[in-house]
């Protein structure tokens, strides 16, 4: 098979698996819309954390530490489908961080570091906090705001894959990800700022006129998610691995989600400002 073959059957094998992936997405988007009950994204969401945990504690153990990593994945299960963890989340935290401490004082003192119960925090903070935005923006924004911020996260990705992939020549940080290019950057905030436009004119009513500073905040987000995709591709380098996870053509969950983890609490904050402040105060 020839690298143009291998090529083509990769993008092939990614727009399957993607298209699943879309489908039970958009499935739980119509039920959510049509009962009002977001039991099924929180669900969905409560999947994407324990995976996604379970995939970062594997990058710290091929690093040489230890996080109690079944503690933390049940932390982040517990916090994604407990209602009033956005209430709670921080003694909980530091619940977490003293059940930590007694299983590392349990272990054989060779097995003993005490920045293990650090990294079991650090899975939290770098996975469910910014993942969960993803239930804020759709508890205190309504259905369309989670969407806005899910097109243009992944839809800015997606074509940042295309153009870098196509015309891409500029190497963003050839030392963290040769492939990753300023065209391919620029095809990413393109796509973002198409995305949130598209969303904003045709679906969006929560903010009806505001179609412009969707597209700016669309551009935004397409590209500070590139940014956190950078983040973990620089983590799985140096756990010297090229995928976080084995979901066929897609590598990890962790790969998944990689760019909304900056994505989701920027639309959030974003959209926040947009609502609280009229159009000719913005632009003052």
């Amino acid at each position: 098979m020839t690298d143009a073959d291998k090529t083509g059957h990769q993008l092939g094998m990614r727009l399957v698996v993607g298209g699943l992936a879309v489908a039970v997405l958009a499935g739980l988007l119509a039920w959510d819309a049509g009962s009002g009950n977001p039991l099924g994204l929180r669900l969905l969401l409560a999947v994407a954390v324990t995976l996604s945990l379970s995939e970062f504690y594997a990058l710290a153990g091929k690093l040489g530490h230890h996080p109690m990593r079944f503690l933390g994945m049940g932390a982040g299960l517990t916090l994604t489908l407990w209602p009033r963890a956005a209430d709670l989340w921080a003694p909980l935290l530091l619940l977490l961080l003293a059940l930590s401490m007694v299983v590392l004082l349990c272990r054989e003192p060779e097995r003993r570091k005490f920045e293990d119960p650090a990294f079991t925090l650090l899975g939290l903070l770098a996975v469910w906090l910014p993942l969960s935005y993803g239930m804020r923006l759709r508890m205190d924004f309504g259905l369309p705001a989670l969407g806005f911020a899910l097109a243009a996260g992944k839809g800015s990705d997606i074509l940042a894959y295309f153009v870098g992939s196509r015309i891409g020549r500029t190497p963003l940080a050839p030392t963290v990800s040769p492939k990753k290019t300023w065209e391919g950057l620029g095809g990413a905030m393109a796509g973002g700022a198409l995305c949130g436009w598209l969303v904003a004119r045709f679906w969006w009513k929560v903010l009806p006129g505001e179609e412009g500073p969707a597209a700016v905040l669309g551009c935004i987000l397409g590209g500070v998610g590139q940014f956190s995709d950078l983040a973990e591709s620089a983590l799985k380098r140096q756990a010297s691995v090229k995928d976080s996870g084995s979901i066929p053509a897609l590598g990890g969950m962790l790969d998944m989600v990689d760019s909304l983890l900056l994505a989701l609490p920027m639309a959030y904050y974003g959209l926040s400002w947009i609502r609280d402040r009229p159009l000719w105060e913005r632009l003052t």
